[in-house]
């Protein structure tokens, strides 16, 4: 699940997704909430923040996405109190 968050000024934030056309919306901001980055000397690839903290790790790199695209998900779900879904396969 994907979410965007619609702020008061009108501005709306959320993780990048292909599912919709974002650029849609309005003139594209885009920064990196993480780095996924190979870790040689533990041999895994690791997701850290932007103080370097690790969060996360994993032999596989697609794993990393994955649990990165959802924990920053989740978080915005947590700090805000109006969030929209988007489906990650919709139906019409």
């Amino acid at each position: 699940m994907d979410v965007l968050t619609i702020l008061p000024n009108g501005v709306v934030e959320g993780l990048f997704t292909e599912v919709i056309a974002l650029s849609e919306l309005g003139p594209l901001s885009i920064t990196r909430a993480s780095t996924i980055e190979f870790n040689l000397a533990a041999q895994q690839w690791e997701v850290r923040d932007d103080s370097e903290h690790r969060l996360f790790g994993h032999s596989s790199r697609q794993a990393c996405l994955a649990w990165e695209h959802h924990h920053f998900n989740e978080l915005m779900l947590q700090s805000s109190s109006v969030a929209h879904h988007i489906p990650k396969n919709p139906n019409p």
